[in-house]
């Protein structure tokens, strides 16, 4: 439709990809403590998962250009391998590298993103990030990254696994590699945490991407036991690996994906500037 205000010079007319600066595409969620499970045969999940899949390819096929203009950009794998399949080989010299910074949500330490597998040679979409973050997958790996909060578990452990997986032949701009988790503190209401949610601080472990792919094998990762990092501080751990705490708190649940909250409220951004 703007295409065609455009070539009519209408008044209606406005580009749209110059004024979004920050994005999020993810699955919708129903919040509800009482929502009502629905029950299916697998035939029919599957019939209406594929129509569902063509509707939302088709519907991201327009905004494609919105998508990869934003600065910044929070997705879910589904609709990253929407993304990679739409930018293809065929379309990729048709969009200029704007995206800066990529965070994947309820990213889980038990699978890898065998989507990377889908990405164009040509992408200029990967090209452009220099900040990638995942945000973990809360169900799966709270009580993981638990234990790197606190001090007892070393990231290595967790996130090297995830970083040799990167498809770093085509992230040319890569600076940084981040992992967001709730800042758990010792003790803490687990019950609560697991069905209504707490307000929790969020914290960021980030690793130099330059750094890291100079040596993956002797990357100076910390060694437990270390200190925890105190809310609303930054403490660079060695050169390459630094810990930060937000000074604000946001409501997270582990059995309810509820990272948005954190998101818009701005508890999650890296340094990119927008």
């Amino acid at each position: 439709m703007q295409k065609a205000f455009a070539e009519e010079q209408s008044d209606l007319f406005f580009d749209y990809t110059s004024a979004v600066q920050r994005m999020w595409l993810c699955e919708a969620f129903d919040y509800s403590l009482n929502a009502q499970a629905q029950s299916y045969s697998w035939m029919e999940v599957m019939h209406e998962s594929y129509y569902q899949d063509c509707e939302l390819k088709d519907n991201m096929s327009v905004l494609l250009p919105v998508i990869l203009a934003a600065p910044a950009l929070v997705v879910d794998r589904r609709h990253l391998k929407f993304i990679l399949e739409l930018e293809g080989p065929e379309n990729a010299c048709s969009f200029s590298g704007k995206t800066k910074s990529l965070a994947i949500i309820q990213q889980s330490i038990n699978h890898i993103l065998n989507l990377f597998r889908r990405i164009s040679k040509e992408s200029v979409f990967f090209a452009s990030i220099q900040h990638l973050t995942y945000l973990i997958d809360l169900a799966d790996d709270s009580d993981h990254f638990r234990d790197i909060s606190s001090g007892v578990d070393s990231p290595k452990n967790k996130v090297s696994m995830w970083m040799r997986d990167l498809p770093w032949a085509y992230l040319k701009s890569l600076e940084t590699f981040s992992v967001v988790y709730p800042h758990l503190p010792a003790p803490y209401d687990s019950q609560s945490y697991v069905i209504q949610g707490l307000d929790l601080h969020v914290e960021r472990l980030t690793v130099s991407a330059p750094l890291y792919k100079q040596d993956p094998e002797s990357f100076p990762w910390v060694t437990p036991p270390f200190p925890v990092t105190d809310p609303g501080t930054k403490r660079i751990e060695s050169d390459g690996l630094s810990f930060e705490v937000t000074r604000d708190k946001t409501r997270l649940a582990q059995h309810f994906c509820s990272w948005d909250k954190a998101w818009a409220s701005g508890l999650i951004e890296d340094e990119v500037v927008l």
